[in-house]
């Protein structure tokens, strides 16, 4: 693909591309949301588990192709154009804390009695929900605004070319 191709794109451009995949992740975290204030005063039975851990799995793929694009392709062209320390440096960070207490859920999830660590998932999943939709917040309001504002649009049209190809692998 190549920058004509880009200009028929399904998107604006790589941060409407970006938000798009947000919004993806949205609906699974506000499911999860929506279990973990219910998960209380639930029977936690096979269907209940397969579903959470599903739930979670997903969730999980999502986050890490999103962050490691991100951290591939955008982030280093952030780098060039903002002063140290950057953005980029605290939000490597939260993705860091964010896909590992998403791997924490999995592991409670996993415990051979998952009725006697119910109350460690939930709060570990209003912990992931709160820490997650911060951090949106906040590409949403300042990682995205210095993308736009900063690299050059031929810089983000080759962002958005590079994106498109990583998330097209299965």
């Amino acid at each position: 693909m190549n920058i004509m191709e880009a200009a028929n794109r399904n998107y604006f451009d790589a941060v409407s591309f970006l938000e798009n995949k947000q919004e993806e992740i949205m609906d699974n975290l506000l499911k999860l949301e929506r279990i973990s204030w219910e998960i209380e005063s639930m029977v936690i039975n096979d269907a209940v588990l397969k579903e959470l851990k599903d739930l979670n799995q997903a969730l999980f793929n999502d986050l890490a192709k999103l962050f490691t694009a991100e951290e591939d392709v955008l982030f280093p062209e952030l780098q060039h154009v903002l002063p140290e320390p950057s953005s980029t440096a605290v939000m490597k960070n939260e993705h860091d804390v964010i896909l590992t207490l998403n791997n924490s859920i999995l592991e409670l999830l996993n415990h051979k009695n998952v009725e006697d660590v119910k109350d460690k998932i939930q709060s570990s999943m209003i912990s992931l929900v709160d820490i997650l939709q911060r951090h949106l917040h906040k590409k949403n309001e300042v990682l995205y605004y210095e993308v736009q504002s900063m690299i050059p649009r031929e810089t983000l049209d080759e962002i958005y070319i590079k994106m498109l190809k990583r998330f097209d692998k299965p």
